[in-house]
């Protein structure tokens, strides 16, 4: 890109610059840099030129605009919110024509920022600017799926909101899971309530997202008469009364193609969803910011938050409100508070297999997940069920892995997974532990597992309690979930989160 400096540093306010970009040679001026002024409320101008009369103006080119000699443009205020098409929309856009322009130390900087040069979301043809001065009624740290939730919910109530995450893109936990929205094993009373609220705004949401939801429903196959013990005391429960107890040969006459025959007992779920876990995340940042006028600041660390100024690693940014939505990272931001919740940890470790020539309606699990899932696992009649799996697969219970199955939009299987705690768990992949879930595996779906395509691992904070809000100040929300259950809850514990910081949600 050239002739970034159309304007000289010394005429600029303090306000800010905006960076419109044209390539060279385009229908358009070439890249330009503009004063903005908030004040200014205009309705239409010829693109903004140096010292021209409507100097701290934007003009845009509206999707589906030519430009041309004659062409009016769209002017917008200087809002730190504003999303338009710049000009180099016109054009089959380019990685170095997407991104983000700032200010840094006074200094102008005219060049995109490294990590965000991608042209994909967040990062984008629809540019979202957000500036070093900018004020916003609330703050968001996190760009996982709590961190969504939180602004998914503040937005909803007029405020304008920033999210802020120092990846270019999320790559934690929330695109690390099943994408799997499980309500049924959910402890019982508020973890319950709480995925059922989850639950509901996924639901809701769902038609506006660009992905979709890849089935529906649960089903918990029991490979043991203690197993079905289990499944019995939980279905004649509050829990388990929009649950069906089938027998195996009830499954198979609704379900002819999948490969459970001989299987005696299994439960059916009806609550669960499943998406494809990253592009769910990907889409929920675009929804944002399409229906909710969200603005995304990625490759962007908070540093320190001090009343009402949050200090980033591109400049301080005035918000209301804050909220903090950490992940596994308990040193960044209010390390000495998070010090005293007795976090560790979580690794888990899961995989991807081919397609299996089977299409499932639904989500798997098995009897080691009713040792895990504390909704079960409460159960008196859980105790039995332990006893047996402690003397015929301890090593699956040392390695904490439970079976979930889920089938994505290729065919192909989303299988694990184990877990292992610590302060800093290791980061390699254990073909061990692999060999545990996939002989699991084989003991369900009664053949051999299909070829392994792709291993991964994550890591999520966890605690003895599922979750926490701290309030470091009166405008301040500190939030985490300790259980593996982001997906699950965020969306609920986020509404508790924003009506107590807030004061209402819509």
């Amino acid at each position: 890109m050239s002739d970034i400096a159309h304007t000289a540093e010394s005429t600029l306010r303090p306000y800010g610059a905006f960076l419109v970009a044209a390539p060279a040679g385009g229908p358009l001026p070439k890249t330009g840099i503009y004063p903005m002024r908030p004040s200014f409320t205009g309705t239409s101008c010829p693109l903004p030129r140096p010292n021209h009369p409507c100097e701290g103006t934007l003009g845009v080119v509206g999707p589906g605009e030519r430009a041309g000699p004659d062409i009016k443009h769209r002017i917008y205020p200087m809002r730190p919110s504003f999303t338009g098409v710049t000009a180099a929309s016109l054009h089959p856009p380019k990685p170095s024509e997407c991104g983000r322009y700032w200010r840094e130390s006074g200094r102008l900087t005219g060049r995109v920022h490294p990590r965000l040069m991608a042209a994909e979301p967040p990062v984008s043809r629809n540019f979202r600017v957000f500036m070093a001065t900018a004020t916003y009624d609330v703050a968001i740290v996190g760009m996982g799926i709590l961190g969504l939730a939180h602004a998914y919910w503040s937005a909803r109530t007029g405020r304008r909101v920033i999210v802020f995450d120092r990846d270019a893109r999320p790559r934690g936990a929330s695109i690390r899971n099943f994408g799997f929205i499980t309500v049924t094993g959910q402890a019982a009373g508020d973890m319950w309530q709480l995925a059922r609220r989850s639950r509901e705004v996924w639901a809701a949401i769902a038609p506006a997202l660009t992905t979709s939801i890849q089935h529906h429903g649960l089903c918990v196959i029991a490979q043991r008469a203690e197993a079905l013990a289990v499944l019995e005391n939980f279905a004649a429960g509050e829990m388990g009364a929009q649950c069906d107890l089938v027998d195996g040969a009830t499954l198979h006459r609704r379900y002819p193609g999948l490969p459970f025959e001989d299987i005696e007992t299994a439960l059916l779920s009806p609550y669960e969803l499943r998406f494809e876990a990253p592009e769910a995340i990907s889409s929920l940042i675009a929804y944002l910011q399409r229906e909710w006028d969200v603005t995304f600041a990625p490759g962007t660390a908070v540093l320190g938050i001090d009343d009402n100024t949050v200090q980033t690693s591109t400049g301080n940014v005035a918000a209301g409100a804050t909220v903090i939505c950490p992940g596994a990272d308990f040193s960044s931001l209010y390390k000495e508070a998070l010090s005293k919740r007795g976090l560790k940890k979580c690794q888990l470790q899961m995989m991807r297999l081919a397609d299996p020539g089977f299409r499932l309606p639904f989500a798997v699990q098995s009897d080691l997940s009713l040792v895990r899932y504390e909704g079960y696992a409460a159960l008196p009649s859980a105790q039995p069920l332990l006893n047996r799996i402690e003397n015929e697969q301890p090593d699956h219970l040392r390695h904490g892995i439970h079976l979930i199955v889920v089938q994505n939009a290729d065919g192909s299987l989303v299988v694990g997974d184990s877990h292992h705690y610590g302060d800093a768990p290791s980061p390699f992949y254990r073909s061990d532990v692999e060999h545990l879930i996939l002989e699991e595996f084989e003991k369900v779906f009664r053949r051999p597992p299909p070829p392994v395509l792709d291993r991964w691992t994550g890591i999520y904070p966890y605690a003895d309690n599922p979750y926490f809000v701290d309030a470091p100040s009166a405008r301040t929300r500190l939030v985490m979930v300790t259980c593996g259950a982001g997906m699950s809850t965020a969306f609920g514990l986020a509404e508790r989160t924003i009506r107590d910081l807030l004061g209402d949600t819509a």
